[in-house]
Parts: structure tokens; C-alpha cells; sequence
């Protein structure tokens, strides 16, 4: 007899699957540095006063208006004189006269006092030319127009410079001929006196030299006569 055994072996299989899930968690971490920089300027502020002085000096000249009808008999600050028929005359040749002064004061004035003879008789004139006031210190001419070269009296003061006091035309005014050097000089032979003048600034305690060149028109002194004096 036949047996047949039939054996069923049921296997079962049980996959057991783990799944494994990792989570990572990662943390930033943010770090902020404020840096807090504090600068301090100093400021400093200096004020400086400076004060200015101001001096003015005012210069008042007294002005004494001259005799005109006469030749003065003394007149003050001579520095030089010519005589009525005196000796010591310029005659035909122009001459040149000097003289020097330390200045006392800030003002100072070159006059030459001048009388004539008016065109009659010999006609004894002056003639001046070349004048100058050399402030040396400075190495300067300090007069205006002492040379004449204008052609007129600019620069200069006249006084008693009339028709009636001088005769007309023998008061002092610039002629071209004959002069020192240059186009002009001045022609003077007032019949009684006139004046001419100029005032000029001064420093006092500096050195001056005053200059300048006369002739007389004739070959002898006759009534003619003359004053240069520093006022």
C-alpha cells in the first residue's frame, strides 16, 4: 500500500524593515559685535585782539604876510644874503650855493626874499635856477619842481607878486634863457621885494642840503639884493 504523505511547510517570512529617520537639527548661531567708537574733537578757539593806534599830527604854520613896499632889514633863518651893491654878488656866471641843516621839526621853509631894479637904469636882475633840498638820509630831492621844468611856478608860493608892487612882468616868473641847465629858470628884479617860497616836510634829527645857482644880469651888483632863508 502505498501511502502518500503530503507535508506542507508554510514558511512565513516577516521582513521587519526599521527605518531610521535622523533628524539633525543645527543651530546658527548669530553673534553681532557692535563696536561703538567715540571720537572727541576738542576745539579750541583763542582770540586775539590786536589794537592799532592812530596818531595824527596836525602841523599848523603860522603865516606872516610879508612887508611888500620894502626890503626887510633882518629877516629870521638867513642862510645866505646878498646886499644892495654888495661884493659878494654873482655876477655874469652862474654860481651855486650850498647849505645844510638838521631838521627840528616836521616842516620847514626855503624862501628867497628878492628886490630888483624893474628894467630901468643897468637892469640888474636874478636869475635862479637848479634849486634842491636833499633829504639824505633817503638820497631825495624833497621840493617840487626846484629845477623849473613845468615852465611855470608850480609847486612854489609867491607873494607881492603885483603890477603895482613889482612893476609888471619884473615879479618872479620863468623864462627860457639864460638858464643854469634845462628849458627854464626864473627871472626876478621886483622894484621893491617879492617873495618866493616853499614849504616841505621834514624828519626831525635827518640831514638836509640845500642847493641852488644865481646870477645877477649885469657885470656889477647895483640895487639889486636878495635874501635865502630857512624858516
Amino acid at each position: 500500500m502505498t501511502t502518500t504523505t503530503t507535508r506542507t511547510t508554510t514558511i512565513t517570512t516577516t521582513t521587519t524593515t526599521t527605518t531610521m529617520t535622523t533628524t539633525t537639527t543645527m543651530t546658527t548661531t548669530t553673534t553681532t559685535i557692535t563696536t561703538t567708537r567715540t571720537t572727541t574733537t576738542t576745539t579750541t578757539t583763542t582770540t586775539r585782539t590786536t589794537t592799532i593806534t592812530t596818531t595824527t599830527t596836525t602841523t599848523t604854520v603860522a603865516t606872516t604876510t610879508p612887508t611888500c613896499s620894502t626890503f626887510p632889514g633882518n629877516p629870521p633863518g638867513q642862510i645866505n644874503s646878498f646886499a644892495k651893491n654888495g661884493a659878494n654878488f654873482p655876477l655874469m656866471t652862474y654860481t651855486k650855493y650850498t647849505s645844510n641843516f638838521t631838521a627840528n621839526s616836521t616842516l620847514a621853509t626855503l624862501s628867497f626874499i628878492i628886490t630888483g631894479e624893474d628894467g630901468t637904469g643897468a637892469n640888474h636882475y636874478w636869475l635862479l635856477d637848479e634849486v634842491s633840498v636833499n633829504h639824505t638820509n633817503a638820497n631825495a630831492d624833497v621840493l617840487i619842481n626846484g629845477g623849473f621844468e613845468t615852465g611855470n611856478l608850480t609847486g612854489w608860493t609867491q607873494s607881492c607878486n603885483t603890477a603895482a608892487n613889482c612893476v609888471a612882468g619884473y615879479y618872479s616868473h620863468t623864462v627860457t634863457s639864460p638858464c643854469f641847465t634845462g628849458s627854464y629858470c626864473v627871472f626876478d628884479s621886483c622894484k621893491n621885494t617879492d617873495y618866493l617860497q616853499q614849504s616841505f616836510s621834514t624828519v626831525p634829527g635827518d640831514y638836509y642840503i640845500i642847493s641852488y645857482y644865481l646870477r645877477n644880469g649885469n657885470t656889477d651888483a647895483g640895487p639889486i639884493a636878495m635874501y635865502v632863508t630857512l624858516t
